[in-house]
Formats: C-alpha cells, structure tokens, sequence
C-alpha cells in the first residue's frame, strides 16, 4: 500500500481472495494505491501476466448506511429510531448535530456505530417528526459527514376491531399501543 500503512493481509480459505486491515482507520479523502508483488505466483507456478495496482480513493467523511425506519409511520407511538455510521463516530458531535422537529424529548444510546433514538414519551398520534443530522457529526478521526441526512417520520394509532359471533354477540378492539 502507498502510501505505506501498516495492517495485516490475509488470503481467504481458497486463495482466491486477498484482504487488507490497516490498524488504523484509512484517511478520509486520501488516494491510496494498492499492488501486489511482481513475484507473486499462482497456485500452478505462473506468474502475473502485468503488475496488478489499484487507485483508490476514500471518501472524505462518514456516511450514513441504513437508518431504520426510513421515512413513514410506525406502528408504535415509541418506537426507537437506529441510524448505522459507516465508522465509528464521536457521539459528542453526533449529539451536537442531531435536531427532530417539532421539538421532542428523547435519548441518544449506541451500539458499536449505530445511534439508537428514543423518545422519552409517546408520540402524538398523527404527528410527523423530522429528524436531522448535520454535518457537523464527525468520526473519530474529526472527518465531517459527507452530506446532511434527513428522514421523517411519525407514530401511528390504530384500532383493529374484530366481531365475534357468539351469544350474546361481543366487540373487540385491539389498540396498537396502550391507552389510558
């Protein structure tokens, strides 16, 4: 690798996949050329037929990969929000750069690069939030997201009501989320 970062390189189980894991973290928007040695042969003895290279170059910031649930309603008035970084992230910043409108209380926790949001109450029904993250949310390296990110979303109440025939005949209704 050139620039020269030091890490560990290991082949798969059959040979035919070669991986590299830097110890430390790639430098956001770095170009980085990847080779392999000229001397390097195949498992039948034959040598590589041009010099193998690669460019690569590492995008600038984190991203965002999966948020769930995107945008729409959910089926609970509280429900927990999961953003997934890319890399690992400092929560300050990420805290920081965090807003839902209309305003609402709620917690921030993480699984490994995955914020977890939840709401300190329920929901209004039939209310949409918009949550936003800036960026201003920069990895551990202090690398800013490469773009805003912006969902919105909202609690949903239902009621499913099921007739039962029976004597006397009864109603029942099944509230999606508890009721006072």
């Amino acid at each position: 690798v050139y620039p020269f970062t030091s890490g560990t390189a290991a082949w798969n189980e059959n040979h035919t996949e070669l991986r590299f894991t830097p110890e430390t973290q790639y430098i956001g928007g770095q170009d980085y050329v990847f080779f392999l040695d000229e001397g390097l042969r195949s498992a039948d003895g034959q040598r590589l037929t041009a010099p193998a290279y690669w460019d690569v170059t590492t995008l600038a910031g984190p991203q965002i990969l999966d948020p769930y649930p995107l945008t729409g309603w959910t089926d609970t008035l509280r429900p927990t929000y999961r953003v997934r970084f890319d890399r690992a992230m400092n929560k300050e910043s990420v805290a920081s750069a965090f807003t839902v409108t209309p305003n609402i209380e709620y917690r921030l926790n993480w699984q490994a690069s995955t914020l977890l949001i939840t709401p300190e109450h329920i929901l209004t029904p039939g209310i949409m939030h918009t949550f936003s993250i800036s960026e201003q949310a920069e990895d551990m390296g202090g690398n800013s997201l490469t773009r805003a990110f912006t969902w919105t979303s909202g609690g949903r109440f239902s009621v499913d009501v099921e007739y039962i025939k029976k004597t006397p005949a009864s109603i029942r209704l099944r509230f999606s989320n508890p009721i006072n």
